[in-house]
Formats: C-alpha cells, sequence, structure tokens
C-alpha cells in the first residue's frame, strides 16, 4: 500500500499531455483512489478540475472527467490511465492519493 497528497495550482502545472499515467505494477492485481480536499473557490469550471480517465489510453478516444465530491473516495482500477484535470486557480488544489496492491 502507498499513499501520497499532492498541491497543484495553475502557474506550477505542465503540459497535461506530459501528465498520463497509470499506476499498474502489478499486472492489473491493484486499485487507486484519490480524495479531493480542497478545489479552489474561483475554479470556473468544476465539472473539469477533478481527474480525468482515458478508459482505453491516452491516445484513444473514451475519455471522461470525474468532477470532484469532497471527502469521498474516487476508486478505480490501478491500470487506468488518468491525469489531473485542468487546473483553473492559482490557488492550491489538495488531493490525497493511494494504490493497494491485492492478490
Amino acid at each position: 500500500m502507498q499513499a501520497w497528497s499532492f498541491m497543484t495550482k495553475q502557474s506550477t502545472q505542465p503540459d497535461r499531455d506530459t501528465l498520463w499515467h497509470h499506476h499498474d505494477k502489478h499486472g492489473g492485481q491493484g486499485i487507486s483512489g484519490i480524495m479531493y480536499l480542497h478545489i479552489p473557490q474561483d475554479v470556473a469550471d468544476f465539472d473539469t478540475c477533478g481527474t480525468e480517465i482515458a478508459l482505453d489510453g491516452p491516445q484513444g478516444e473514451d475519455k471522461f472527467f470525474v468532477r470532484p465530491s469532497y471527502y469521498s473516495w474516487l476508486i478505480y482500477p490501478s491500470h487506468l490511465w488518468h491525469r489531473p484535470g485542468v487546473a483553473q486557480s492559482d490557488n492550491y488544489r489538495f488531493i490525497l492519493a493511494a494504490d493497494v496492491q491485492y492478490t
């Protein structure tokens, strides 16, 4: 099991195309999760500031944004490609993230 936290904001976010990743290090035997602790109040589009998921990988067409829900875990298989949503504020967004391997 691993857990970590992130602080992201618009002025420090690199090109979003470089942020695609997954956490599958164990052949599909894991789950990942994100908990949104704080989204800045000046975010213009709350629907795109959470996490973007690519069901068929970064090059595929099947992508969607997860709208943040405070203090609730977004749980998904570790093999799914994802990236942070669109940074829209120079105030920090705070999240907790975790990976769990199972056998």
